[in-house]
């Protein structure tokens, strides 16, 4: 990957990697986490994401070739839809949903 962008997107995946050991860690020791498949924070309308944040998303979408066709189904004014564009739902009749884009999902 070679942008200007690069080294803001990787030291944020470093990040999410620390903070991912440090929620597994939390979630181990207190019992108390998200039900597996859950998805409700990507259907609240009350989250909401940094440029910082999307940053290793859109890099990671220009590089498959998805950037535009990404933006192209974002909703009036660039504003993205609910629930969430990467948000995959469970089939009918099952429970939950989940980031289609996890890896590069916005700290939530």
């Amino acid at each position: 990957m070679s942008s200007r962008y690069a080294r803001p997107a990787a030291a944020v995946r470093a990040l999410y990697r620390r903070l991912d050991r440090r929620i597994a860690s939390f979630r181990r020791s207190s019992g108390l986490g998200c039900p597996p498949g859950c998805g409700e924070c990507c259907l609240s309308p009350e989250v909401e994401a940094t440029v910082l944040e999307m940053l290793p998303l859109a890099l990671d979408l220009r590089r498959r070739g998805l950037l535009e066709s990404t933006l192209a189904r974002l909703g009036p004014g660039g504003q993205p839809p609910r629930p969430c564009l990467f948000y995959s739902p469970a089939p009918l009749g099952a429970f939950g949903g989940h980031c289609s884009v996890y890896p590069w999902r916005p700290l939530l």
